[in-house]
């Protein structure tokens, strides 16, 4: 078995989107299977998205797709100690056009069924992947906001259940996924801060995707050749291109520098391959990050 990101027991994962999220969180799930434990992957919004990014490692975990209704449903019947009456009355027209007006009361139900999962126990890591940046502070402060509303009853101890799993890093472990670029770093020092200042705690993981390679000597090499004329036509295409991931490199690594103080803990650099990687592949670079250390002190 090889080296293995470490985690608390439930792991959110969020990002701008675009940043291979999805992705990153089925490797998370498939890491902690790799090891032989049971894992699980959590989706909230799209349930396919999920089986998409595990294609042929779909059997290795247990793909749990959250659906909003359901979990409406399971939170009443929690409050309720009656699943027929919650059905009932989940299912009133007054109490659908409440939920779908009420800010929140989706995301808190999701989030209570995650918590009654989580508190199941019975395996390694469950990584739920949650909406993409901005939507993810929403969905993480919301058992907050609901617990300060509701000082008191059931409601408000539904809320303060979920709110310990989010802010406890003990139980729960925050992972963000970004790319070597001032924009998205830009946005995600923005999610940072806002998660501390909400939940008041920072992400403990910044894994960041598609970093390029450096092919510095490659270049020098050929720029040698090239400035002492031994070269054809056909070189100083290839040196330009050189030249122009050289820039590239050069550019991503100034905006990682000024991204080392974005999570409590650790930030792992996954390489840029030819093609979009397969959660698998990605377990092995995570694996072989781990190892290589690069997780790196914030």
């Amino acid at each position: 078995m090889g080296a293995r990101v470490r985690t608390a027991p439930v792991v959110f994962v969020t990002g701008k989107g675009g940043v291979g999220k999805t992705t990153v969180a089925a490797a998370l799930a498939l890491d902690a299977a790799r090891g032989g434990g049971r894992s699980l992957l959590v989706e909230l919004r799209d349930p396919e998205a999920g089986a998409r990014a595990l294609g042929a490692s779909l059997g290795q975990i247990e793909h749990v797709v959250v659906k909003p209704g359901d979990a409406v449903v399971d939170a009443v019947a929690g409050l309720l100690g009656s699943r027929v009456l919650a059905r009932l009355l989940v299912r009133h027209w007054v109490v659908r056009r409440l939920v779908a007006a009420a800010p929140g009361v989706s995301e808190l139900a999701a989030l209570e069924a995650i918590r009654a999962l989580a508190a199941r126990g019975g395996f390694e890591r469950m990584v739920v992947d949650l909406p993409s940046a901005g939507h993810a502070i929403g969905w993480l402060k919301v058992a907050s906001a609901v617990a300060r509303f509701a000082r008191i009853g059931p409601f408000h101890d539904l809320a303060s259940r979920v709110d310990e799993l989010v802010r406890d890093p003990d139980r729960s472990t925050i992972v963000v996924v970004a790319l070597p670029e001032p924009l998205v770093l830009g946005e995600t020092r923005e999610l940072c801060d806002s998660l501390e200042r909400e939940i008041g705690r920072r992400p403990e993981v910044l894994i960041v995707n598609r970093v390029p390679a450096d092919d510095g000597p490659a270049t020098r090499a050929l720029g040698d050749l090239v400035a002492a004329d031994e070269t054809g036509p056909a070189a100083h295409q290839v040196l330009a291109l050189l030249e122009a991931r050289a820039a590239r490199v050069e550019w991503a690594r100034a905006a990682l520098n000024e991204a080392s103080e974005l999570v409590a803990s650790r930030r792992i650099e996954l390489p840029e391959g030819a093609t979009d990687p397969s959660p698998r592949e990605l377990v092995d670079w995570l694996d072989a990050a781990v190892a290589n250390g690069s997780p790196c002190p914030a």
